[in-house]
């Protein structure tokens, strides 16, 4: 049973590597997640969690250490100056495309 076990974490470790290795460093996986769920769409912190994307405290974190990085662009609601809208860049669109083509290459070996 635990060999199993340790054959599923590797597994698990492996593809983790893989998809959440960018160009200029390693996104911690759930900023990757809030990539892909973000789906190229422009939400704001609240829109996030409640579409599941990222929760509580840790939202504001990814959201900058993203928005830092290059992968967002952070622009005032022009409806509400208290709201910060987030949309994703190009480079987030590569780096998320390139990320599902290793999950289905992972996954198809």
């Amino acid at each position: 049973m635990f060999d199993k076990i340790r054959m599923i974490m590797s597994d698990h470790e492996r593809l983790m590597d893989g998809a959440t290795q960018a160009a200029d460093g390693r996104l911690p996986p759930s900023a990757v997640l809030v990539l892909i769920l973000m789906d190229g769409r422009p939400m704001t912190p609240a829109q996030m969690k409640r579409n599941k994307c990222c929760f509580g405290s840790n939202a504001s974190y990814h959201l900058n250490q993203l928005a830092e990085r290059g992968y967002l662009d952070r622009v005032d609601d022009p409806n509400d100056m208290r709201k910060i809208i987030y949309t994703p860049t190009e480079k987030a669109s590569e780096f998320v495309k390139s990320a599902r083509d290793r999950l289905e290459r992972y996954l198809s070996a």
